[in-house]
């Protein structure tokens, strides 16, 4: 091809230098496709345009597609020739050989499993009676082992849960003893009912008369808290003191009847008595003996002198708020005479006004106050 000029035209020069990389891509297109069938390996146009590194287009365009038309028809007629040569193995000939050799790795497998199957089974051979005996004696004792620590974790249990059963009932009298039942409730007017306790002369029995907000006896609402602790030890009897007894928050008569004084501020503030466990001691309000007769009839009774509704939290119990008094039981079983947790109250508390104000409340009741006095 004829040297670039200098006085070639622009044109002229590109044109000469795409016919110099037209002739280089065909040369190396054509070395392409006699070494691919030199190496033996499939002749496709796309496998020529791919090693060559040249365009799909150039591989189809004349003077290249002939030689690889060529060259493919070459290659297609070698196999048969080398068949009928011996050169190359036919394809019945290629599927025994295949048969051949999947039969024989079929045998290898039963061999090695065979195998496997002898070497196990010498490994078992060599385990002695004796070491079976060791091995069964030691699963024996460890069989011992557990069941004498299930035996032991199953009294352990067994005593726990008579310790948990026992620690119940006294939770249960402690709630029924201490708890406080008025709930967001007004007073009645100062002044209007006191609390007065019948003394018998021996001091084993006593009689208490509720009528709040006054006090009980010798505990009067208000009063100093060392006042109010020596008035609950005079309602002890000296003659049979309770180890329960403790001074300064609550004492158990000999019948079972327990008072509970509550004090806030160094001031009395609510007492609380709980039902006797006979009728030595009784507790009254306006001639209803509110322990000995069934709570349904106390109610009754209660609703025609006063109102009287259930507590919120728990309807099984009463509060009368115009006389903040609160009446509790653990649940309601006035059908069933010999439940007597839930046939009787179990106890009735007394509170001061405002005891159980909210500090919202507590401000309005001194708001209310302090109009009052101006």
């Amino acid at each position: 091809m004829p040297a670039e000029s200098p006085s070639m035209a622009p044109a002229d020069v590109l044109r000469a230098a795409r016919q110099r990389d037209s002739t280089t891509k065909r040369s190396r297109t054509l070395k392409t496709v006699k070494d691919i069938l030199k190496d033996g390996q499939p002749i496709t146009f796309a496998a020529v345009a791919r090693r060559a590194e040249v365009s799909t287009w150039l591989v189809y365009a004349t003077g290249v597609r002939e030689h690889i038309d060529k060259a493919r028809a070459r290659q297609a007629a070698e196999p048969a020739q080398e068949t009928r040569t011996g050169l190359r193995a036919s394809t019945a000939s290629a599927h025994t050989d295949l048969l051949l050799a999947r039969k024989q790795l079929r045998t290898e497998v039963t061999h090695l499993r065979d195998g496997m199957r002898l070497h196990l089974g010498q490994q078992l051979d060599q385990l002695s009676s004796r070491d079976l005996t060791a091995r069964l004696s030691e699963l024996t004792e460890e069989n011992l082992r557990l069941s004498a620590a299930e035996r032991t974790a199953s009294a352990q249990n067994t005593q726990l849960s008579r310790q948990v059963a026992a620690l119940e009932d006294e939770l249960a009298a402690a709630r029924t003893s201490l708890r406080r039942m008025i709930r967001k409730r007004e007073p009645a007017p100062a002044g209007t009912l006191s609390i007065t306790v019948q003394r018998l002369w021996n001091h084993s029995r006593m009689e208490f008369e509720l009528a709040p907000p006054t006090g009980i006896g010798a505990l009067t609402i208000g009063m100093p808290r060392e006042a109010a602790d020596q008035a609950l030890a005079s309602f002890r009897d000296p003659s049979a003191i309770s180890e329960s007894d403790q001074p300064g928050r609550f004492v158990f008569r000999p019948s079972g009847l327990m008072i509970s004084t509550h004090c806030s501020r160094g001031e009395l503030e609510a007492i609380e008595l709980g039902r006797p466990a006979d009728g030595q001691d009784s507790v009254r309000f306006r001639g209803i003996d509110v322990f000995s007769l069934p709570a349904a009839e106390v109610v009754t009774r209660l609703r025609e002198v006063t109102t009287i509704t259930d507590a919120e939290d728990d309807p099984a119990s009463f509060v009368a708020p115009d006389l903040l008094l609160s009446f509790w039981r653990p649940f309601e079983a006035d059908d069933a005479p010999d439940e007597e947790q839930g046939y009787y109250f179990s106890s009735v508390l007394l509170a001061r006004p405002g005891y159980y104000d909210t500090p919202t409340e507590a401000a309005a009741r001194l708001r209310t106050a302090g109009h009052q006095e101006a």
